[in-house]
């Protein structure tokens, strides 16, 4: 197994010209207005931050799932691919989505039962199927088709797919945390 890297492949942009300041005012901040690492790292390609952004907001701004489901699946995404900063931005959004801390642990450890209720394994499977084979069989999809309209199975597949593309870009670049989450976990024992 390669080692990730300690510090940044690509390093953020840290003096943005004028273009790149109105790119950065459109992406999401921390409470205290900084500009998270991973926006002032794909600065270094401004057309893909902007179709970046675009898809990303889709599943902010035009859902047909939960905020709780869709929080559930990229801390699953994050657990699976060992993301620590995909955990670490989606920690205060999934606790806003309602996810408890217990269910946040089981969902990134793996080990559902008993915190995960049916509906939430489902969505964990789901998610582990789909980033181990790259598509799912019909017992899932079913299983999911009995659940949610076809504009939701579009976005739950796309969700899974576009946060392990982000957390696979995250590690190889080595975008660094601003902060670190206050529920910490060891990663040893997540992602397998």
């Amino acid at each position: 197994m390669s080692e990730r890297p300690q510090q940044p492949r690509i390093a953020p942009v840290v003096d943005p010209d004028e273009a790149q300041l109105e790119l950065l005012a459109k992406a999401p901040a921390l409470p205290d207005g900084t500009v998270r690492n991973i926006f002032t790292t794909l600065l270094h390609h401004p057309v893909l931050l902007q179709r970046f952004n675009a898809l990303a907001g889709t599943f902010f701004r035009f859902s047909h799932i939960t905020a709780y489901e869709r929080e559930l699946l990229i801390v699953r995404v994050a657990g699976r691919t060992g993301s620590r900063y995909e955990y670490g931005q989606h920690l205060a959004l999934a606790r806003d989505a309602g996810l408890s801390d217990e269910v946040i642990r089981a969902v990134l450890l793996q080990d559902g039962a008993p915190a995960l209720s049916p509906e939430d394994q489902l969505l964990a499977d789901v998610t582990d199927e789909l980033l181990a084979r790259g598509e799912l069989g019909d017992a899932h999809w079913n299983a999911l088709a009995q659940r949610y309209d076809t504009p939701a199975l579009l976005e739950i597949v796309l969700t899974i797919g576009f946060y392990r593309m982000t957390a696979d870009m995250l590690k190889t670049v080595g975008v660094q945390l601003e902060e670190q989450p206050d529920l910490e976990l060891d990663w040893s024992a997540i992602a397998r």
